[in-house]
């Protein structure tokens, strides 16, 4: 079964990446869970101590045209504050309300895991049909071949 995405990227230009890895996805009708956020050079969109945030703020990171690194985030998509509850692992996402939870590490590498088969289909799509990978890894996050113990950066 598919659980996610992982991607990896070797940016050659100013690339808004997220932004056209989540064309088309209405990142809205979520509240955001956002910790562990680091941002390079210095100062980033949001703290590092975990926050919760409306779609319509973290689209505007996203979307902006704004050059951004993303050292290093985690971002869970909530469809209400009530669904909020702290998730280590995959049993917990799995068992919650939580609707997405997007990784990033180490700058580059991006894991993206989507109870919604569409949404994981679609975001695979567009950053297959986006030619930001260059030379990076696009591939499903699958049962088989899911390696990851927690659903944190750190």
């Amino acid at each position: 079964m598919i659980r996610g995405i992982y991607f990896n990227f070797f940016p050659q230009r100013d690339e808004p990446v997220l932004n056209r890895a989540f064309k088309n996805v209405d990142l809205q009708r979520y509240i955001w869970q956002v910790s562990d956020y680091e941002e390079l050079p210095g100062d980033g969109a949001f703290p590092s101590e975990t926050i919760l945030v409306s779609g319509k703020e973290l689209e505007q990171v996203i979307r902006s045209t704004q050059s951004r690194v993303i050292d290093f985030a985690v971002m869970r998509a909530y469809l209400s504050k009530e669904d909020v509850v702290p998730i280590k692992d995959y049993a917990d996402y799995s068992a919650s309300g939580c609707r997405m939870i997007i990784l990033i590490y180490d700058c580059w590498n991006v894991e993206i895991y989507a109870k919604d088969l569409r949404l994981a289909q679609t975001i695979f799509q567009n950053i297959k049909e986006a030619g930001i990978l260059e030379g990076g890894k696009l591939e499903y996050i699958t049962d088989e071949n899911d390696e990851r113990t927690r659903m944190a950066v750190w």
